[in-house]
């Protein structure tokens, strides 16, 4: 890997790397690059490409029989409008990089603080930033007014987490600056870190300080996006600079989503253009068989070359222009706009608004807005997505003995209880050390912000301290509980307790606040932290402040300062977290260590397994996971003064290299000194189901949906989640997949299926005939591979898949897209762990989590609850389902009415290439008389409307699915609408010409002619086209009103009649008014319109009298329609988010 090196404030040294500056630019284009670069890119898509040659061919004048100006007029116009759009970005862009680019900061030059802009910072310099302000690079922090040398941050920016954060600058840099004058010399100090890369949480390297090395991580480094807070100052180094820092590397795209209906639009196109090439090919032979019938009659030929080949190909690009418009432009322009004016409704709906994030829902991608409304499986997280991520401590075990209530029944408690445990505080004051002068207020409410958990509820599960504060004055051995070894010593409970707690406080990343009245605010990256070092203050050991390498807590009174000498952070492969100190009162060191059960088991010491406790803390895991509940395992061992030293060289070089392999190092040097550990315990920390979460699940099923849950919790709190929520079912027939070994999970799924009569696979009408799956992580690999695992998800109504990491997510995504290619997916996730599922799926949901936006800025759709998809799905997904799918049918049907005359005309004309429409009403066919209508109805039809009728919401389902089994927009519908369309294209052509060819004379003495002909038929097809929307249009609003019968109808007449007759040199034959006054216009306009628009305006009828959808009997009349179970729990009861108690069996493959 190449050395990236920077040399503290001195630019001759750093000149050789080459380094960027601070300038940022994000555009796209230059004021060169940009109509090149921008007209290649619009020229991507291949309608353009078509278009465009359609407007070439068109220009040249002896094939082209219309002007070229209707073909290049809505090109440019779709161009032009493109363009702009591009245009108007990139100057916001631009406009950006200027502002931010000009920005004032503070620059250490010549022993001086000089403000300086953003953009002349190079990496090297030494940068000032003062509270409250954003850091203009990513830089090492070298110092701060505090005399720690730490400060904290907020990365909203970056993550969208709300919490601060604490920086802490190493104890070897805090003395370069005194009284902020840098006190050595330039160039003394060298930083070898790792090059720019896009991973926030990634940073290593060291510092050489007066031949010294210190390794570097992420909490000495500033990212550029976020902001100082409650710190006067901070001096940094900068180390990446304007484009290689993170903020801007991290600027990537997602991958591009295609929705079905794009897929099924690209093969009407297709068929769209076999259909023009025939009928090219068809005029074309028929063109030719007139000239040889007519060689004879010169006077049809004056200057004419009647050869063979030169007929045929003139003929055939002279309808292939006549015939463009089979294809229209105008389609694609209009469909980016209904989409972008949908995505506005979906971002203004209150029904989405988030009160307490102030927020709405938002779309990031246009192109697939319909897709919601096609939705078969959905693959969701659990915590944050189904839970609120709101943490509440209930209780742990330690040393077997189990504090907290976890009978099955809720304790009440009185409004006068509630209030006094309100009020029980109690003050601890601490000694008055060098580090430490101030005095400190611990409060003793219940667990879990006792108001919050109040409102609305009169059920507050609470912690009760007192057991464990009792035990903890315990001093009497208990012989069950005695262990003494070389580097353990354990005689009673209090002991125990001891070191729980000391685990509790030591082995985590929180970060202490003191706010107005010395009162502690915690900080943490996950809210579990956070909760448990508030569980350990309650009871009386408490967490003071952290220094870059010390811990100082207050445990009953007595202060202790941990000397911290490595951290394993952790992850989500490793499952835990350790920390190694120097303990204050032996200077022993030792390792604290707490994580998931599994990977905590398998590194116990089982040379004092014989304890009766560890069989305890098994069956109080059990149990608490049987709640629901968040459970983590702790534990700690002593380590030999030798061997840590010896181990400490190996991690200590480790952590100053900065190669690709160091977190692979790292990790191997944890798992090699976190072996032998001792059990202390476990917590029990519940997370709330969200709002209406199991009657949102229960719909989507009742949708015909699959849920599914990829989670990375256990298998016990996974799956009583899953009954809390609806996921599981205790009628259900439930079978478990477990981790074993790939030939017993083989085995497993053979007796599954064997197990599974055959009748069961088809469809699941009744809660008898449905069968769940929970499957563990290790096992799931072996289940993708296994050939019968997809017809055995297929016959599954619900699978939980556990012990999950990001990648086996993303996998089960892409396994059913695999197999079920016509399936549509859904992910939702709140969490960074969930951005590989989001962008796997069709459909990616963020939701804005409490632990950042990670997942929210990478997906397709952010939300702020889960319960919002339901309106998201059955609300706006049904509408643009409904309505594009209708949208693409009726444009292609009105063009093929329109359209096919042009060919018609030719048995007039020999097949000469002459139009029948004038070269104006070509052009606003589709961008006027009849586009703003169904513009109109893809943005509002409504076929039910639940504001008007709130008894609708209960067939939200129903409705949902019937829509996406009808499906609005199919190949087979296209053949209807396109034969539909040649009928009514050869009724506009037929009735008018037949009129007009028995009238002798007009009544002015003179024969109509082409052109009075021509204005017959198109004002005929505006008419039926305009009723057969009418016909099927269903919510009318005086908006729609205006738009359909002004623009369609009234406006046309105005526009043609006495506008276009005045354009001088645009119509030089008869004034159109004439043609409006003759007994034949009207005739031809109401034969044809009533032969076209009756039969289908009584088809209409017949279906909606005999064979009404859902829909139509929920508009005439709901009372009589049995609605859909609902849920009659109270949601606001703390009954109905309690998870229910299953049974699990001890064996793979059987059925509870």
């Amino acid at each position: 890997m190449e050395e990236y090196c920077v040399y503290l404030d001195d630019p001759n040294l750093n000149k050789p790397f080459s380094h960027k500056t601070n300038k940022v630019n994000t555009c796209k284009y230059s004021l060169i690059s940009f109509v090149p670069l921008c007209t290649l890119f619009q020229f991507k898509r291949l309608a353009n490409i078509y278009f465009l040659l359609t407007a070439i061919v068109q220009s040249i004048p002896n094939i082209s029989p219309i002007s070229p100006f209707t073909a290049i007029a809505p090109l440019l116009l779709v161009l032009i409008i493109a363009m702009i759009k591009e245009a108007i970005e990139d100057w916001k862009r631009r406009k950006n990089d200027r502002l931010v680019n000009h920005s004032k900061t503070s620059k250490w030059i010549d022993q001086d603080w000089v403000e300086v802009e953003w953009k002349d910072i190079t990496p090297g310099d030494i940068i000032k930033v003062h509270d409250y302000e954003e850091f203009p690079a990513d830089l090492l922090i070298l110092t701060s007014s505090s005399q720690k040398g730490d400060c904290k941050i907020q990365t909203a920016n970056l993550d969208g987490e709300q919490n601060l954060k604490t920086r802490q600058a190493l104890t070897a840099t805090v003395g370069l600056f005194e009284t902020e004058k840098l006190v050595t010399r330039q160039g003394s100090i060298k930083i070898t870190v790792n090059p720019p890369d896009y991973r926030l949480s990634t940073f290593a390297g060291k510092i050489e300080i007066n031949d010294q090395s210190y390794w570097l991580d992420a909490k000495q480094l500033l990212l550029r996006g976020s902001n100082l807070r409650n710190t006067s100052y901070v001096i940094g180094l900068v180390v990446y600079a304007g484009m290689n820092t993170k903020i801007m590397m991290n600027q990537r795209h997602a991958p591009f989503k295609r929705s079905k209906y794009e897929t099924i639009m690209n093969n009407i196109v297709v068929i769209q253009l076999l259909i023009q090439v025939g009928l090219c090919v068809f005029a074309c032979i028929s063109a030719s068989s007139f000239v040889s019938d007519h060689e004879d009659e010169d006077y049809l030929f004056q200057d004419y070359d009647t050869s063979t080949g030169k007929v045929i190909v003139l003929s055939y690009m002279s309808y292939f222009i006549l015939l463009n418009s089979l294809i229209p432009i105008s389609i694609i322009v209009t469909l980016e706009l209904v989409k972008f004016i949908a995505a506005f409704f979906i971002q203004i709906d209150l029904k989405m608004y988030s009160e307490e994030q102030d927020r709405c829902a938002r779309v990031y991608s246009l192109n697939i807005l319909e897709e919601l409304g096609n939705v078969d499986y959905v693959f969701c997280d659990k915590t944050g997505t189904l839970t609120s991520n709101t943490m509440e401590f209930k209780g742990c075990a330690i040393g077997g003995a189990v504090y907290g209530d976890f009978s099955d029944s809720p304790k009440i408690m009185t409004k006068f209880e509630i209030n006094e445990e309100i009020k029980r505080s109690e003050s601890f004051s601490v000694n008055k050390e060098e580090h430490l002068d101030r005095s400190f207020s611990v409060s003793y409410t219940p667990i879990g912000n006792p108001t919050r958990a109040i409102k609305g509820n009169d059920v507050l599960w609470s912690f009760d301290v007192s057991g464990i504060i009792s035990d903890l004055k315990k001093s009497d051995s208990s012989q069950c509980l005695e262990i003494i070894t070389e580097t353990v010593r354990l005689t009673n409970i209090s002991d125990y307790i001891d070191e729980f707690l000391t685990a509790l406080l030591v082995c985590n990343d929180v970060v202490s606040e003191y706010k107005e009245g010395d009162e502690i605010q915690y900080l943490g990256s996950s809210p579990d932290e956070v909760t448990l070092v508030d569980a350990a203050k309650e009871i009386g050991y408490v967490f003071l402040e952290r220094t870059a390498d010390s811990i100082l807590t207050n445990c009953k009174g007595e202060n202790r300062m941990f000397e911290i000498l490595a951290i394993n952070d952790f992850t989500a492969e490793r499952k835990r977290m350790s920390v190694i100190v120097r303990h204050p009162k032996d200077f022993s060191i030792r390792l604290y260590i707490k994580g998931a059960d599994t990977v905590i088991e398998e590194r116990l010491d089982y040379s004092v397994n014989e304890i009766p406790y560890l069989d305890n803390t098994k069956a109080a895991l059990s149990k608490f996971c049987r709640k629901g509940l968040r459970t983590l395992c702790v534990g700690f061992k002593v380590i030999n003064e030798e061997d840590f030293q010896e181990w400490f060289g190996k991690y200590k070089t480790e952590k100053c290299s900065f190669g690709e392999a160091q977190a692979q190092n790292l990790a191997a040097l944890a798992e090699e000194i976190e072996q032998d550990i001792f059990l202390l315990g476990a917590t029990a920390v519940e997370d709330r189901l969200q709002k209406s979460v199991p009657k949102a699940i229960k719909e989507f099923t009742d949708a015909n949906m699959k849920v599914w849950m990829l989670t990375g919790d256990k298998v016990e709190t996974a799956e009583n989640i899953a009954y809390a929520c609806n996921l599981l079912n205790q009628n259900w027939a439930t079978y478990y997949i477990l981790n074993q070994k790939e030939e017993d999970i083989e085995k497993s799924l053979a007796n599954i299926n064997k197990d599974i009569s055959p009748g069961l696979f088809p469809s699941f009408k009744t809660q008898q005939n449905s069968i769940a799956l929970i499957i563990e992580g290790d096992a799931l690999a072996t289940c993708l591979k296994h050939p019968n695992f997809f017809s055995l998800c297929q016959a599954s109504k619900s699978v939980i898949c556990c012990r999950s990491n990001p990648k086996q997510k993303a996998e089960v995504v892409k396994f059913i897209k695999i197999h079920q290619p016509h399936a549509v997916t859904l992910a939702i996730g709140d969490g960074g762990n969930d951005v590989s599922m989001i962008q796997a799926a069709h459909i990616g949901i963020g939701i804005f989590g409490k632990e950042g936006h990670q997942a929210a800025d990478c997906s397709d759709f952010a939300i702020c609850e889960f319960r919002h998809l339901r309106h998201l799905m059955f609300v706006h997904g049904r509408w643009n389902l409904r309505r594009i799918g209708f949208y693409v049918l009726y444009f292609f049907y009105k063009n093929i009415s329109f359209t096919l005359v042009q060919l018609y005309f030719g048995t007039r004309n020999g097949y000469s290439g002459q139009t029948v429409w004038d070269d104006w009403y070509l052009l606003l066919f589709n961008s006027v008389t009849t586009a703003a209508g169904i513009v109109m109805y893809s943005l509002w039809d409504q076929d039910v409307n639940y504001r008007i009728n709130p008894r609708i919401k209960n067939f939200w389902p129903q409705l949902y699915l019937e829509t996406k089994t009808q499906q609005p927009l199919t190949l087979v519908k296209f053949i209807i609408w396109l034969l539909y369309g040649i009928f009514c294209s050869l009724v506009v052509y037929i009735i008018p010409s037949w009129i007009y060819y028995k009238q002798a004379m007009n009544d002015w003495g003179a024969t109509e002619g082409h052109w009075a002909l021509s204005v017959c038929m198109y004002t005929s097809v505006v008419c039926i086209v305009n009723f057969v929307l009418i016909i099927y249009m269903h919510y009318w609003t005086w908006f729609q009103h205006f738009v359909i019968w002004g623009l369609g109808f009234i406006l046309y007449c105005p526009t043609f009649v006495f506008i276009y007759d005045n354009v001088p040199d645009a119509w030089v034959f008869a004034s159109t008014a004439d043609y409006f006054s003759t007994m034949s216009f009207w005739s031809g306009i109401i034969l044809s319109t009533g032969i076209c628009v009756v039969p289908l305006y009584i088809v209409h009828c017949y279906m909606k009298l005999y064979h009404p959808t859902l829909a139509d009997k929920l508009t005439k009349n709901t009372d009589k329609i049995e609605p859909i179970e609902e849920n009659k729990k109270n949601e606001n009861d703390a009954a109905y988010y309690s998870t229910g108690v299953s049974t699990r069996p001890l064996n793979n493959g059987v059925k509870e």
